[in-house]
């Protein structure tokens, strides 16, 4: 493996594991309404930084595995008649 020179003192494939804490509701405000919201990476942990990548890379990290949006909101309704 080569080593680069970007003032990293890791190989690329020594990666460590992230936790995200992720918070989501859903309230029935009657039978046919239905309300959702939530929080994704309520930490706002930043994903890993990586040297080298193949072409799943993308922002130097690794968005299939890792959460590279950081933290985000998210609402939906849902109604039935």
């Amino acid at each position: 493996i080569a080593r680069y020179d970007l003032g990293l003192d890791y190989y690329p494939n020594d990666i460590e594991a992230m936790d995200y804490f992720d918070l989501a509701a859903t309230w029935n405000i009657t039978d046919g309404i239905t309300l959702r919201f939530g929080i994704n990476n309520l930490l706002d942990e930043d994903p890993p930084f990586t040297v080298s990548c193949t072409s799943v890379c993308n922002g130097n990290t690794f968005p299939g595995t890792y959460d590279p949006l950081g933290r985000y909101l998210f609402t939906g309704i849902s109604m039935k008649f």
